[in-house]
């Protein structure tokens, strides 16, 4: 192997190994009263999935009518 390869692949294994110690005490330290206790806890949860979920059907019937618009336009071609 050519020393600037050896070098490019040694710089990687390095970042590789600080990058995964970071991930490891990131994940150690976890708050006790985080946003989705909270949200459970109070009932809001239920209603940001209810708008998600009217927000995911709005798209579906929009997503519906511009198909079926665009089948009449390739009827008339």
């Amino acid at each position: 192997m050519k020393p600037t390869i050896r070098k490019s692949i040694g710089r990687l294994v390095v970042l590789f190994l600080l990058l995964d110690s970071f991930q490891g005490n990131a994940q150690s330290v976890a708050p006790k009263n985080n946003l989705s206790d909270y949200m459970r806890s109070d009932g809001k949860l239920w209603v940001v999935i209810a708008v998600i979920t009217i927000i995911f059907i709005g798209l579906i019937y929009y997503i519906r009518q511009i198909a079926r618009r665009v089948g009449k336009i390739k009827g008339r071609i």
